[in-house]
């Protein structure tokens, strides 16, 4: 009759028998740690990366984009340390809102030497700070990097350098005449010997230039208003020099020779700034520095 085995026989190594009685133990173990008896079973699907035919765009777009990132975030990193740009590089406005930004020219190539320079950045200057009530004002506005002079219709204001008697030099500055008055003018005093007795050059915010001698209680005019297509008008700047020879004027607007002058009537004297307003409104005038070179051998 055929035996009943109830228990495994050792020398009986059967896949099938070994495989029961192990995976019964492992149920025991996991169900005494309270897991359950068998672990969940793997996903059905088998899991792969995304097609990349079905992504919006294509890789190489994303690597060029980063490209054009990274160019264009060093181009910033450089022109903000260097002040460079290349030529298609968008312009920005220099300086800030409300301010002006003071550019010197450099000192003349030769023959020259600087005597006095002034940026009006600070609360000193040589030039007269006061007024005369509804007549003129003048001042440093140091936060703005300019001197002011303010006009009321029909005066002339003007502050000298105070300085010795100029002669064979080189005077330059800088001049805004201010929108609100365009007829205001801006202009240089030169050979100074008191208030009756001195040249006036000057220019207008109607890009006009004038010359003009006081000759005790009578204005003498050498130059009247002209109208030259290289003067700014008002809003905008003006540079203005004067050369004294010794012998002849010259005076310049932006770089042009505006009017030369012989036959002087008076001796090298005194220098300085000018303001005027001939009539309306009240002239405001801003220059943005000054520079006198002494004419050197």
């Amino acid at each position: 009759m055929p035996v009943t085995r109830t228990a495994r026989d050792p020398n009986d190594f059967s896949p099938a028998a070994s495989g029961e009685e192990e995976l019964d133990e492992s149920a025991r173990k996991r169900m005494e740690v309270g897991l359950s008896p068998r672990r969940p079973t793997a996903k059905g699907a088998v899991q792969r990366p995304p097609d990349v035919s079905t992504l919006p765009i294509a890789p190489w777009v994303l690597s060029l984009l980063l490209v054009v990132v990274l160019v264009v975030t060093t181009l910033l990193v450089v022109s903000n340390i260097t002040g460079w740009a290349p030529a298609w590089w968008p312009a920005r406005a220099a300086g800030q809102p409300g301010k002006t930004s003071v550019v010197v020219p450099a000192a003349p190539a030769g023959g020259y030497r600087l005597r006095l320079t002034e940026e009006f950045s600070s609360a000193s200057s040589t030039l007269l700070q006061g007024e005369q009530r509804q007549e003129w004002r003048t001042e440093l506005l140091p936060a703005e990097s300019v001197y002011r002079v303010q006009v009321w219709p029909g005066h002339l204001a003007w502050s000298l350098l105070g300085l010795d008697e100029a002669a064979d030099y080189r005077l330059q500055t800088s001049v805004v005449v201010g929108a609100d008055a365009p007829s205001g003018y801006a202009g240089l005093i030169t050979r100074y010997r008191d208030d009756r007795h001195f040249y006036l050059l000057a220019v207008d915010g109607e890009g006009r230039f004038l010359v003009q001698m006081q000759d005790g209680d009578e204005v003498v005019t050498l130059q009247p208003w002209t109208e030259a297509t290289f003067l700014n008008h008002a809003g905008s700047s003006n540079s203005l020099m004067l050369e004294d020879s010794g012998m002849v004027l010259r005076f310049y607007g932006n770089g042009m020779l505006l009017a030369e002058i012989g036959d002087l009537q008076y001796a090298p004297g005194h220098v300085g700034l000018a303001g005027g307003a001939q009539a309306g409104e009240v002239a405001d005038v801003r220059f943005d520095w000054l520079q006198l070179f002494d004419a050197v051998e």
